[in-house]
């Protein structure tokens, strides 16, 4: 799954059978990632470093563990008195984590929804004027200004749409009735590794 750069799949070790009632964890997994409300403030969650209810870790060590991330694998284990999913990354590896890849698919969803929404459900067409065009902004617009809100989007770096003027419209896309347009953003990501350098002195 490495080799060919899997975006939508993820593997996870854990040592105890399946048979077992504590057997389950990429069922415990599944269910507490893909339960995640992607649509509310604080619902955007990342998949490593979660903690799966009557869920065992193992007992690996960190040369087994770096083994296995180094094939972007994903482990259940102990540290600190805590028990945890490691990095919550797909098979194709940083920077594709999952929560990566279902912000994306969000994003992809609610843009798709809204922009149809809008063209089906207005009372008369959208002008293919300046007007027109703004229209269909402020509905792109909406969407990234939710993923903001959300936790899928930076607020640091707002999103920006480059719409064309109409009169900058080739008369080819006029009379096909296609308009396009760009946006830039910047995924909000998640801080999951930190390295602290502390100084003494007398």
């Amino acid at each position: 799954m490495k080799t060919l750069g899997y975006t939508r799949s993820f593997g996870i070790y854990h040592a105890t059978s399946s048979g077992s009632a504590d057997g389950y964890l990429d069922g415990a997994w599944m269910s507490k990632g893909l339960g995640l409300n992607l649509d509310v403030p604080g619902g955007v969650g990342i998949w490593g470093l979660m903690e799966l209810a009557g869920i065992s870790g193992d007992n690996i060590t960190p040369t087994q563990v770096l083994a296995m991330q180094a094939d972007n694998g994903n482990v259940y284990t102990d540290a600190g008195g805590l028990t945890f999913t490691s990095t919550g990354i797909t098979a194709a590896g940083v920077p594709q984590f999952i929560d990566v890849t279902t912000s994306v698919d969000w994003l992809k969803q609610r843009t798709q929804e809204a922009i149809l929404s809008l063209l089906v459900g207005s009372q008369t067409k959208i002008p293919y004027t300046d007007g027109g065009i703004n229209q269909v902004v402020s509905a792109w617009q909406g969407v990234l200004d939710s993923g903001v809100n959300f936790g899928h989007l930076s607020p640091d770096d707002p999103p920006k749409i480059s719409a064309p003027l109409v009169s900058s419209v080739s008369s080819a896309d006029k009379a096909a009735r296609e308009l396009t347009m760009t946006a830039e953003a910047t995924l909000a990501g998640a801080i999951q590794k930190v390295t602290l350098i502390l100084n003494l002195s007398f």
